[in-house]
């Protein structure tokens, strides 16, 4: 006896329940990949300061200090193929996307780095520095994403600690040359701290200067368009001047101005040799 063909509506009719199924099961994947995490929001959009981490090792985040596991880890993996062969990955399994650091730059490739060194530079090493909400004994929460302020907490060992022997208040660092023998080091530095240390300082052309804190109103041209370094912090004044950066003939620039005002930090910093 023959076997009798299925019909093509039986056919049809299966291909559709599995085209239900598949599509059924790729929205459901696509939902739990977007599953808000829940994050809690910082305690001040300013912030106390910046940590700075090694990208020699991955950082485990929780989402507080009492979690003893955490949901998710920052792993920084090198590209092995490719014109970014050489370059650092930042990778996680749930933050992906919303990982939306202070400073998050993959450093040179191989290629990249080679044009450098021949211009007399450097192959620029890879960085990630993230805002401080808040600072604890166990660790500190920081802002994971700049856009909307969202947090969670990383867990510090004081053994790693960057400033061991050093004097915080005149401490030299550049992720380029990290001048430690701590190998999964961190840096943590107050506002204040990074500003004197900044390789320049800028600000908005409406910033309001003073001969000292809450002292005369001083005017000045094209105050947004001149750079400066910063040598003194007072409560949330820091004293600017651009005298390094003036030409021959100009005036130069001294005055007071204010660092943070209604939680926001009123001065733009580049804080490491102006490559960052």
């Amino acid at each position: 006896m023959k076997k009798r063909k299925k019909s093509k509506s039986t056919l049809s009719v299966a291909t559709g329940i599995f085209a239900f199924f598949f599509l059924l099961s790729a929205c459901e994947h696509r939902q739990q990949s977007t599953v808000a995490l829940d994050l809690p929001p910082a305690a001040t959009k300013a912030g106390v300061g910046l940590i700075h981490f090694n990208t020699d090792h991955s950082i485990a985040l929780y989402r507080s200090p009492t979690d003893s596991l955490p949901f998710d880890s920052l792993q920084f993996v090198v590209e092995q193929r490719g014109s970014n062969r050489g370059q650092c990955k930042f990778v996680t399994k749930q933050l992906k996307d919303n990982l939306q650091p202070y400073i998050m730059d993959s450093g040179d490739s191989f290629e990249n780095g080679e044009k450098h060194r021949q211009m007399g530079l450097i192959h620029f090493a890879p960085q990630i520095t993230f805002r401080v909400s808040e600072k604890i004994k166990d660790g500190v929460f920081i802002i994971v994403n700049e856009q909307k302020n969202e947090t969670c907490f990383v867990k510090l060992n004081p053994d790693n600690d960057y400033t061991i022997g050093k004097d915080k208040d005149a401490i030299f660092f550049d992720p380029n040359f990290p001048d430690t023998n701590i190998d999964n080091w961190y840096l943590f530095e107050t506002w204040p701290q990074a500003i004197t240390r900044a390789f320049l300082i800028e600000v908005p052309d409406a910033t309001l200067a003073y001969s000292k804190p809450d002292g005369d109103l001083v005017k000045f041209q094209n105050i947004g368009s001149a750079l400066f370094n910063a040598d003194s912090v007072y409560k949330d004044w820091v004293h600017i001047s651009n005298q390094m950066y003036v030409n021959e003939g100009e005036k130069a620039i001294d005055t007071w101005v204010k660092w943070i005002e209604n939680d926001s930090i009123k001065v733009l910093i580049t804080l490491n040799g102006g490559y960052e």
